[in-house]
């Protein structure tokens, strides 16, 4: 029901529905990647948006004429707002956020100073990948495998609730999802291509992981907040 619900609403508002998709990743991806630090609750929206918010705007701004190719592949989405100056701007509120509230927690001892030096290290790291890459490249390397590792993980110290589970266990467990999210992947995009909509292979991906994105933040936050 949610996947209909984003689907019907890329219909309808496409651009409020890119511009929904790209603010619920950044937190997304912030929360996966900070959720095992003791931060404030007031504080966890703001730090854990501020990482994921700055991530994406360095990817894009770093790689903007290869974005803004991919998302004008949408006729009707308005990108008009995409430009270097709100990219810029972006990233650097993003980045004084982020270091503002990262300070803060290493100060007030909620936070390691190997854990600091570490998600600086890795910002970083992606940073210069972008830089010296392309935006595909820089997101296929954050996504597909560093944020599905961390992610995978913790499902599987979720699941695991016997000393016997083990990987070919959680395998077979998460199989069936695995399947369906390909198989619904294969569909919209077999789809697309009959139609012969003349959009972007990427922009495809984008809207098709955007319905996926919402039930899967759900449970995911559920078991980020434990």
């Amino acid at each position: 029901s949610l996947i209909t619900v984003v689907g019907i609403f890329w219909i309808l508002l496409p651009t409020l529905s890119f511009i929904l998709f790209l603010f619920i990743s950044a937190f997304h991806f912030g929360q996966s990647q900070l959720f095992r630090i003791n931060v404030p609750n007031v504080l966890q929206l703001p730090y854990h948006l501020s990482w994921g918010a700055l991530l994406l705007s360095i990817i894009i701004l770093t790689n903007l004429s290869e974005c803004l190719s991919i998302f004008t592949s949408l006729e009707w989405l308005n990108t008009a707002w995409v430009t270097r100056s709100n990219l810029l701007l972006a990233t650097v509120v993003s980045l004084l956020t982020f270091l503002a509230i990262h300070t803060f927690l290493l100060l007030s001892k909620h936070l390691k100073g190997r854990y600091f030096m570490f998600e600086i290290g890795l910002l970083s790291v992606f940073t210069i990948m972008s830089l010296t890459t392309n935006a595909i490249f820089t997101f296929t390397v954050y996504f597909g495998l560093w944020h599905s590792y961390r992610s995978l993980i913790l499902e599987y110290n979720t699941i695991k609730v016997k000393a016997t589970y083990g990987l070919s266990a959680f395998l077979k467990d998460v199989s069936p999802y695995s399947i369906l999210g390909t198989a619904f992947l294969l569909l919209a995009y077999g789809l697309s291509s009959y139609f012969d909509l003349g959009i972007s292979f990427y922009m495809i991906f984008i809207i098709i992981i955007s319905t996926l994105t919402v039930p899967h933040l759900i449970v995911m936050h559920n078991l980020y907040t434990r």
